[in-house]
């Protein structure tokens, strides 16, 4: 009767989900969650009962329950069930790999560096700014992942912070953002760090002589204004410091020929801790004198 069957020995097959151990250090499996392992055991009835399989899964070590074969590892049968699942091997026997076994497929980690593209912005307070080009440390930053998510990602950028009001030098973590990169690639630094030097600065103005170029030998010229007003920007600590001699103002006396009658001043800053100069006149009136 019932007994009988449940004494009955039968085959069932289970799948079993794959957990990878031993996976080298430069390789992502890009299969992970498709890894399966059936296997075919018999057992009695009774065992098959009280052996209700809960998400029956199965550890397989990649070197050694593996060969690769052309880019992919494939499972090797030569695994004993005993060793595939020790806790079941004196219950069930007849304990064998059927159907089609899992093939491993990875991709080779690789790693580059990207820079930092800076999207925060520095806002000053009135009469403060900073005379140093903006960076962060570190400018660029080591991305870890296959070689095929790599090859896309150009640049990693800063979160999108605003300082405000800023009257002091800048030392401030900015988190990078992370959210726009593939899930499988891993950043050497979670952040960056932005220094700069934050100081007063203050307007200032000076006349400064122009000067002609390529004016012919056989030419003369007369100019108005004969100085050229020019207005700039600088820390407040070198405003006594600045002189005529720091800015230069040339006309290119070429350019009358091709661009009307109109000589336009160039400005040369020959000072670099002078953040921004303009010349104040758009344009310089002329007679040819001779």
């Amino acid at each position: 009767g019932s007994e009988m069957c449940i004494r009955d020995s039968y085959s069932q097959l289970v799948v079993f989900k794959v957990n990878l151990k031993e996976i080298p250090k430069d390789i992502v499996i890009t299969n992970k969650e498709d890894l399966v392992l059936k296997i075919s055991m018999e057992a009695s009835g009774f065992t098959w009962l009280s052996f209700i399989f809960k998400n029956p899964e199965v550890n397989l070590s990649l070197e050694n329950a593996f060969d690769l074969k052309q880019q992919q590892y494939h499972y090797n049968k030569t695994n004993t069930t005993k060793q595939l699942i020790p806790k079941l091997s004196h219950r069930f026997k007849n304990i064998k790999v059927s159907g089609k076994t899992p093939v491993v497929n990875f991709d080779k980690l690789s790693s580059k560096l990207v820079p930092v593209k800076q999207l925060f912005t520095l806002n000053f307070e009135k009469g403060f700014n900073t005379n140093q080009l903006i960076k962060t440390e570190p400018d660029s930053v080591k991305i870890i992942g296959p070689k095929t998510a790599l090859d896309k990602v150009l640049f990693i950028a800063t979160e999108a912070l605003t300082f405000k009001n800023i009257n002091e030098s800048l030392n401030e973590a900015i988190a990078l953002d992370a959210s726009s990169l593939p899930l499988d690639l891993k950043l050497s630094h979670q952040a960056v760090q932005l220094k700069a030097k934050v100081e007063a600065f203050t307007e200032g103005q000076v006349k400064v002589p122009i000067g002609i170029h390529n004016l012919p030998e056989h030419k003369a010229i007369t100019i108005y204004p004969k100085e050229a007003t020019v207005n700039y920007y600088v820390p407040l600590r070198i405003y006594n410091d600045i002189v005529v001699n720091d800015f230069k103002v040339i006309c290119n006396y070429e350019t009358i020929t091709s661009q009307g009658k109109l000589l336009f001043p160039e400005l040369h800053i020959l000072k670099s801790e002078i953040k921004t100069a303009r010349v104040k006149e758009r344009h310089i009136d002329f007679i040819i004198t001779q």
